[in-house]
Parts: structure tokens; C-alpha cells; sequence
């Protein structure tokens, strides 16, 4: 299973953190917005999928079909290890004013003392591994999943 994780970073806010509901795991903890990637689709586009379910339409093309700025910026294993986790990160300005209809329970997160306590596990170690810089480029992402495809192939 591939999870696509969003990284929304904005210059003044911080990074946005949603507050999980109602999805039977770890609800009332925060993380970063992440969805499945469903079998036949591509990461990008299961990410675009749920930012319109979740922000609307217009902010999810204008935040991620339409940004010269959104990059893969992480690859980890799911804390369960059932799945494989990739982050996706939107640096902008202003992210705060275009995420209007985000849940009010969500939180923008300025720095690394200002984490939630109940905090995703896996999404805290993300959030250390981008912020400091020890993140793997796509090279890294593809060479990692190839020596684990050939493993898992005996």
C-alpha cells in the first residue's frame, strides 16, 4: 500500500496539520493530510483527489496542478510497516487565507516545539526528517523500492 502525504508550508503559518476523524485509526491525532493511493492510480493524483474532497476544487488546482513549487520531499514505511509513505511539500505565502474551508480543528504549526503532542508518530519523525534536510531525493525513493521489490521476490 502507498500512502501520499501533503507537506503544506507557508511562509508566515508554518505547516498545516489535519486533525483525523472518523477514519478508524489513530482519530483525534494529528498529521499531515494523506490519502490511499488506489491500485492503477498514481500518488499525485490520489493527493490531488483528496485536497479537492477536503479543500475544494480551486485551492487544490491552485496549490498543487498549478504550482511550480510542489516537489517529493520524503519516503518512509508506514509505522505499521503495511504501507509505504510518500511526502509531497507546497511551499508558499498566504496558504492560511487559501485554505478557508479547512476543518477547525486542523492547526498551523510554526516550528518543531510548537508540535501537537498527539502527534502522528510516523508524521513527527517526518516532520523532523524535511525540516533538518536528511530526506532522500527520487533516486533514493526508486533505488529503495527496487531492492525491496527484488527482496520481496526472494
Amino acid at each position: 500500500m502507498i500512502i501520499a502525504v501533503l507537506v503544506l508550508k507557508d511562509s508566515h503559518e508554518g505547516v498545516l496539520l489535519a486533525c483525523r476523524r472518523n477514519t478508524g485509526r489513530e482519530d483525534g491525532k494529528y498529521n499531515f493530510p494523506s490519502t490511499e493511493v488506489k491500485e492503477g492510480e498514481s500518488p499525485l493524483s490520489a493527493l490531488i483527489l483528496s485536497t479537492r474532497n477536503r479543500l475544494g476544487d480551486k485551492v487544490a488546482d491552485e496549490l498543487l496542478i498549478r504550482s511550480p513549487t510542489l516537489k517529493y520531499v520524503l519516503w518512509q514505511p508506514s509505522k505499521s510497516g503495511d504501507a509505504i509513505e510518500l511526502y509531497f511539500m507546497h511551499e508558499t505565502v498566504c496558504a492560511k487565507t487559501k485554505v478557508f474551508n479547512s476543518s477547525p480543528d486542523d492547526k498551523w504549526v510554526k516550528d518543531r516545539v510548537s508540535l501537537p503532542e498527539n502527534i502522528v508518530a510516523n508524521h513527527k519523525m517526518a516532520y523532523e526528517k524535511i525540516f533538518r534536510g536528511a530526506h532522500l531525493g527520487v533516486e533514493g525513493l526508486y533505488q529503495e523500492m527496487t531492492v525491496r521489490s527484488l527482496r520481496d521476490l526472494g
